[in-house]
């Protein structure tokens, strides 16, 4: 991930940092009220250590700390050092950073999946890969209990 794209990372709606069960409907709701819809965003208001409970006013020291720590544990260590080097002016974000790929894993332990994939990556997946997917994932548990068959 590039620092760019890491800026723009979304905080709420479902995103890979996206606020913990606890948190998820005041976040979304104040968060979206006052524009804090990013990583970048926040980063604005609490340092890029993500330590500054006073920016992120209005809430509950103790509240805002732990959303920080849930985000902090989320960063990768690389992510974190993206975020040091560019609040210390040694990197800046470049729009022009190709976008992260995309990629879908299905939420199982063993993998069998008929489509001899465990992840696919949506830029290069066919329409029948993915449809192969979802068929399989919506149907996994009936699927479980009948016998193979030839």
């Amino acid at each position: 991930m590039t620092l760019f794209w890491l800026l723009q990372e979304p905080l709420i709606h479902g995103g890979r940092l996206g606020a913990p069960c606890w948190a998820r409907a005041a976040v979304t709701e104040a968060f979206s009220r006052a524009g804090i819809l990013t990583l970048g965003d926040v980063i604005t208001f609490t340092g890029p250590d993500l330590q500054d409970t006073a920016g992120l006013g209005g809430w509950s020291e103790r509240i805002v700390g732990r959303l920080l720590d849930h985000w902090r544990s989320c960063l990768t260590g690389h992510e974190r050092l993206l975020l040091t080097d560019y609040s210390s002016g040694v990197t800046v974000p470049c729009p022009d950073d190709p976008s992260p790929t995309l990629s879908v894993r299905p939420c199982w332990t063993d993998c069998q999946s008929s489509v001899r994939q465990c992840e696919v990556n949506l830029q290069e997946a066919t329409g029948k890969v993915l449809s192969a997917l979802m068929v399989e994932c919506l149907n996994r548990q009936k699927m479980q209990r009948r016998a193979d068959s030839p």
